[in-house]
């Protein structure tokens, strides 16, 4: 099956690079039956099988390629036609698609719609924001309830960068076209009937029921919230309740998987109720038929997530496939799935889930397992029935002769210890089984860590070294915490509950202490794209060798090797123009995070930026982890000359501890000393990470990478506000100079054009977002900017850019540049000419 999933996988993706009309199509698919015909008849099968593969490749592409037509009564169709102002609350009537999901300060839940206004048919998800108090109770309201409410609904935008989640592709492939927010409070009116389909609000009404039964038993069991939330989520899919702490640690440890219900933790269950029933007495048709229906009933239980499916589908073939006495390949079958899979639903051949769940089980079974056969699983069964000598006979020579070995020693010490025979040897081969276990665990988990490198890196540009050593105990302990957590809801009894809350705890502890390894841990560029296919191809290769000789599997497994070497250290260069300046606005919403790029090819960054709600609080979204580092990454970017932070507002110092943390920084600037204590714990980080903290004031100068950036404000004592305190810089390369102003307002701009006096500063980074109280005339009069950029976020609570700020712009003549409108926006210089992307 490798082939046909090979070539089908091609097709689709051919199909992002070429269209593949149906007219197109069936003219090739008829010219490949007509090879296929002459190749039976001939016979020829090399005709014959390059025909069944060329038809393969075509249904893929025209599958890829078939166009997703928007129905006309979808919502931003229909709210088009009828000119519908976004900027009120519009009036949504439909069935509750997923149910209420409780976040520290709202609810969110997605409503499938029926109508919307005073009737007009409408259709497509709408994915609602309910905010309430963190005291209020949570939202309550089932699968299926119809309802009416009023929302302010928008379009879903994506942060505009190279890198980004493309969280719009998200959404719609979960049928969400619009997502909305309701006021506190705000009525949720019922009416009459039901929507959806009863069998989906059965499966809901159990996955509610066993959520309540998981509180109640959690509660006797006396679990604190940590293991509790931890098995919640590996039970139930259920990963509300996890502290960012904990996700942060399972995901650096490269123990991630743990916190997600996968494949390993299907195999896990499925295994352990079939040892049961076999242990009970039941055939192994009958043992392996319930471990198969049981993979699938937990796979619709938890709405067929790719792992879980792919799990419960492999299962079932593996074992379909031993009832019809057929040889049970692992490749074939993991091939077979995945080949099902591409052709349901084309799209997730892009899909990180779907490249990561079939490529790590086929790394297991191609890759890892034939090393064990040759390396840890012979010693092992060498050990099983130690004294019995008539197995050496119907054993493989050199296992037998192990055998023979292991006795030699093994009876003098028992002797030696004067212990009894039976249970010292029991103890004796115990300990090394579970020895060459543990090492069998440790060379799958590294085996893993080469083979996921390509798409780790691509996707998530992370890479765990830990990940090996961490999965040595958190895997051992997932087979305990999920037979007995399963157990508890099976039986509704809290010990078994107690003793999966003594692996949880484990698992945390495990995670925690490779998390704090930082240094094997790696945020690593995205590979180009010829080394990812070069990446795969060495896998193949690797797997090809391990079936022939042992020359031929050393050579691929070192190659393999050397293609993870050049991922983990990624020896090419950052994507910076050299000989020009770069000052880059990256797309961080309504925050601010600059990109200086330097004529050397280095780079700095000033502010990190982040996200502050109205309300007062912070964000769990870490702008600086999730928008500012893959950016960076997607241009070879690991090491920054400087960091500079203008002011310590969330929406301009949110991110910089993840940017502290990710890359290798070689100061950090501060401006004044007015805000000591808010920058007390980025110090204390900073100092801990051996980067050199700078204080700026006026009239201070740093040259880096043949730039001398200049400090015009803070003044070293200043009773201004807040915003007016932001560090200013200007960095002048050649006959063009880049202004850069932080927050100020119009007290500190007053400030600045004595020292600007007779500087033409054709880039201006404008102030506080373009605020009421920026970019005063007196600034503008002075500097004459020919470009003006802006960082602010689409349709903000705040109102930036002002109408006002805007006008005073255009009068001064420079051309904007807004984020919020053109997403990244970026400025080059050579000294002579500006170049503007």
């Amino acid at each position: 099956m490798a082939a046909p999933l090979a070539v089908v996988s091609g097709g689709v993706f051919a199909a992002r690079f070429a269209d593949f009309s149906t007219l197109d199509t069936l003219l090739f698919a008829l010219a490949a039956s007509l090879l296929a015909a002459w190749g039976l008849r001939a016979p020829r099968a090399g005709a014959g099988e390059a025909a069944c593969l060329l038809g393969l490749f075509l249904a893929g592409a025209w599958l890829a390629d078939a166009p997703e037509r928007e129905p006309a009564c979808a919502l931003p169709s229909v709210l088009a036609r009828m000119h519908v102002e976004l900027e009120d609350p519009v009036r949504l009537r439909g069935w509750v698609l997923r149910p209420p999901e409780s976040l520290d300060d709202a609810d969110r839940f997605d409503l499938a719609l029926e109508s919307v206004l005073e009737g007009v048919p409408a259709c497509g998800g709408v994915r609602l924001t309910v905010n309430r108090e963190p005291e209020d109770p949570p939202l309550r309201i089932g699968y299926g309830a119809r309802v009416e409410l009023l929302a302010r609904v928008r379009y879903p935008e994506n942060y505009d960068n190279p890198g980004a989640f493309d969280r719009i592709a998200y959404l719609r492939d979960r049928g969400i076209v619009m997502t909305g927010t309701m006021r506190r409070y705000a009525p949720i009116i019922p009416l009459e009937g039901r929507g959806g389909s009863s069998w989906t609000r059965e499966v809901w009404r159990v996955r509610e029921g066993l959520a309540a039964r998981f509180e109640a038993l959690s509660a006797r069991a006396g679990l604190t919230p940590e293991p509790a939330s931890l098995l919640r989520a590996m039970l139930l899919g259920d990963r509300s309740g996890l502290s960012e702490e904990t996700k942060s640690a399972f995901e650096r440890s490269g123990a991630y998987h743990a916190l997600v219900v996968s494949g390993l933790h299907v195999g896990v269950a499925a295994a352990a109720l079939i040892a049961l029933l076999r242990l009970l007495g039941s055939s192994r048709w009958t043992a392996g038929a319930a471990g198969a229906s049981f993979a699938g009933l937990y796979a619709m239980l938890l709405e067929g997530a790719t792992p879980v499916s792919r799990a419960a589908w492999m299962l079932g073939l593996y074992l379909a496939a031993s009832a019809l006495f057929r040889h049970r390949k692992p490749l074939n079958v993991i091939c077979a799935v995945a080949l099902g899979f591409l052709l349901w639903k084309p799209a997730l051949l892009a899909d990180a889930g779907f490249q990561l769940s079939f490529l790590s089980v086929a790394a297991i079974a191609g890759i890892a397992l034939p090393i064990l056969e040759v390396t840890t699983e012979p010693r092992r069964r060498a050990l099983l029935d130690i004294w019995n000598t008539d197995l050496d006979l119907h054993l493989p020579v050199e296992q037998a002769v192990r055998r023979v070995a292991t006795r030699t020693w093994l009876e003098p010490l028992i002797t030696a210890l004067r212990l009894p025979t039976a249970p010292a040897t029991w103890c004796i081969t115990r300990s090394l089984r579970l020895l060459w276990g543990a090492a069998a665990l440790l060379l799958v988990s590294a085996v893993l860590l080469v083979a996921l490198a390509a798409p780790l890196a691509w996707h998530f540009q992370r890479l765990a070294a830990t990940g090996p050593l961490t999965n040595l105990a958190v895997v051992p302990l997932v087979g305990v915490a999920v037979p007995a957590g399963l157990s508890a809801l099976a039986i509704n009894r809290p010990e078994p509950l107690t003793a999966a809350g003594w692996a949880a705890n484990g698992m945390l502890a495990a995670a925690r202490k490779g998390a704090q390894n930082l240094a094997g841990e790696w945020r690593v560029p995205p590979p180009p794209g010829w080394l990812a296919a070069l990446a795969g191809l060495s896998l193949i290769a690797w797997t090809i060798g391990l079936a022939g000789t042992r020359k031929a599997a050393l050579a691929s497994g070192t190659a393999a090797l050397a293609v993870f070497a050049v991922l983990a250290l990624h020896p090419f260069p950052a994507q910076l123009e050299a000989g020009k300046l770069e000052l880059t606005a990256i797309d961080v919403g309504q925050g601010e995070a600059l990109l200086i790029g330097l004529p050397d090819q280095t780079a700095g960054l000033v502010d990190a930026g982040g996200i502050a709600d109205f309300r007062g609080s912070v964000s769990a979204f870490d702008i600086g982890e999730e928008v500012v580092t893959p950016y960076l990454l997607s241009r070879s970017i690991t090491r920054l000359r400087f960091l500079a932070l203008t002011h310590p507002d969330t929406d301009h110092i949110g991110g910089a501890t993840a940017i502290l943390r990710n890359f290798q920084v070689d100061e950090l600037w501060l401006g004044g000393d007015a805000f000591d204590a808010e920058y007390a714990s980025l110090d204390t980080l900073a100092r801990a990470q051996g980067v050199r903290v700078i204080r700026l004031v006026r009239g201070d100068e740093r040259m880096l990478g043949g730039i001398a950036f200049q400090a015009l404000n803070p003044a070293r004592t200043s009773v201004l506000e807040r915003n007016d305190l932001s560090l200013v810089l200007m960095a002048p390369y050649g006959e063009h100079e880049l202004l850069l102003t932080g927050d100020i307002e119009a007290a500190g701009e007053a400030l600045l054009p004595a020292q600007l006096a007779g500087v033409d500063a054709e880039v201006l980074k404008v102030s506080h977002h373009g605020s009421r109280t920026s970019s005063t005339v007196d600034l503008l009069e002075t500097l004459r900017p020919e470009f003006a950029l802006i960082s602010a976020g689409s349709d903000n609570l705040y109102g930036h850019p002002h109408a006002e700020a805007l006008e005073r712009l255009r009068q001064a003549g420079a051309y904007v540049l807004r984020t919020d409108r053109r997403g990244l926006v970026t400025v080059l210089t050579d000294g002579r000419r500006l170049e503007v992307r």
